[in-house]
């Protein structure tokens, strides 16, 4: 899944909140990312960004303890970010019961 060249609500977005802002996101979809990535170069004054369920855009790598986009190298040795699961909702809510 890649965005198209031209501007999209994702640009738009990316580009009217500084450094200052936090983007909490529960989207799964890399394009929030992508957006972000073409944008800065330029700005530095970009969002902070946390995916909240996860995102397929991106990686871990427990080693480092560092995220990064998926597949990329994350270190000399050749390790790279490995996909991280996505948080999905559950089927069945527990809920306790409140004797009032």
């Amino acid at each position: 899944m890649q965005l198209p060249d031209e501007p999209t609500i994702y640009d738009y977005i990316i580009l009217s909140l500084r450094s200052k802002d936090h983007i909490a996101t529960f989207n799964w979809d890399p394009f929030l990312y992508q957006a972000w990535v073409r944008n800065i170069k330029f700005t530095k004054n970009l969002p902070y960004m946390s995916f909240l369920h996860g995102t397929i855009g991106l990686g871990y790598s427990k080693e480092d303890k560092r995220s990064g986009p998926l597949s990329y190298q994350c270190r000399a040795d050749g390790g790279v970010f490995e996909p991280t699961p996505l948080l999905y909702p559950i089927n069945q809510k527990i809920t306790a019961r409140m004797n009032l």
